[in-house]
């Protein structure tokens, strides 16, 4: 694949070749306006039940490249993901309301991802404590 902005060549896969013999917890998918690619690499992994989140960066860059956020939006919600919104100080995960552009939390299971926030050791994070 070749990158636009510097037209080099850069290797590419799949989630689904990554991940052929397990399923992460959590994708974070982050690929500026390639997220539709990335998607469409993963129908396996994304199917997986063991696939607990992902988190999207959903900005409109994918328009560039002639994607849409809502298309990837509906994919995972047919996959069985609810958008969510994240309190990371108050580590618990919300309804979302209304659709927002940047990272989008996607969970597939809302009670197991809620426990597994409440049991999480607390951190420190320049200078604060989640």
């Amino acid at each position: 694949m070749s990158d636009p902005a510097t037209n080099e060549q850069v290797e590419v896969t799949t989630l689904d070749a990554i991940f052929s013999d397990e399923a992460p917890t959590l994708i974070k998918i982050d690929v500026e306006g390639f997220e539709t690619a990335v998607i469409n690499g993963g129908a396996r992994t994304l199917a997986d039940p063991r696939l607990r989140a992902v988190v999207a960066e959903l900005n409109g860059s994918g328009a560039t490249y002639g994607h849409n956020d809502a298309v990837i939006r509906h994919r995972l919600e047919s996959l069985g993901f609810e958008c969510v919104q994240y309190l990371p100080f108050e580590r618990r995960i919300i309804d979302k309301e209304t659709f927002e552009p940047g990272n989008v939390v996607f969970v597939r299971d809302k009670e197991w991802v809620a426990d597994r926030l409440r049991q999480a050791a607390p951190f420190r994070c320049r200078g604060v404590q989640v």
